[in-house]
């Protein structure tokens, strides 16, 4: 697919010196409304990089990132939005070996934030199998958002901060007793970096 190679190209070349993520994940349970960021004041950058680890049985996995949401720890969610968050389809089964993708590289207020909130859109999802190639096939999610914990992490005036983490395939996705796919996202920190 046109995409999976975009996608790995893309990977390879920006995966280096980015930083790690959040670890445990849930649905969540914010019923604050996101707002759009506003680095008014002091200003760094964060970038945010997704992996994956190896699955049996699956070909690809491909998941439609629609945003990001970021929590400062003394503040409303802040949602990250294109252009500057990538959304698009991502093959987890392709970042591997070194390769990642990013999700979202820019500005974001100079501050601690809590955690992260990945959305994903089950309708544009699907996976490949491996016994047949070229068919898609649906992947129900279990939630449209799913909450990365694993922080706080800071960002620093004139400084970065690089998150990097695992879309665990092999742990989020199930079978279910009628054939079809069930993706609880589990996410796990890889590592995070910070400069300046």
């Amino acid at each position: 697919m046109a995409i999976l190679e975009w996608r790995k190209t893309r990977g390879t070349f920006l995966s280096l010196g980015l930083a790690a993520l959040l670890a445990a994940v849930g649905c969540s349970d914010s019923d604050d409304s996101p707002t759009t960021p506003r680095p008014g004041g002091e200003a760094g950058i964060l970038t945010i990089e997704m992996t994956d680890a190896p699955i049996d049985d699956v070909a690809e996995l491909w998941v439609y990132v629609s945003g990001l949401d970021v929590k400062p720890v003394d503040g409303p969610l802040v949602r990250l939005r294109p252009p500057e968050m990538a959304a698009g389809l991502y093959d987890l089964l392709g970042l591997r070996d070194g390769v990642s993708a990013i999700l979202f590289d820019a500005e974001v207020e100079a501050t601690d934030y809590q955690f992260i909130e990945i959305e994903l859109d089950q309708d544009r999802s699907f996976l490949i199998e491996k016994d047949r190639p070229g068919v898609e096939v649906p992947v129900q999610i279990a939630s449209g958002k799913a909450k990365l914990n694993g922080g706080p992490f800071r960002v620093r005036p004139d400084g970065s901060t690089s998150v990097l983490f695992d879309f665990d395939a092999a742990k989020s996705l199930k079978r279910k007793g009628n054939g079809d796919y069930l993706l609880k996202p589990f996410l796990q920190i890889i590592r995070t970096t910070e400069s300046g």
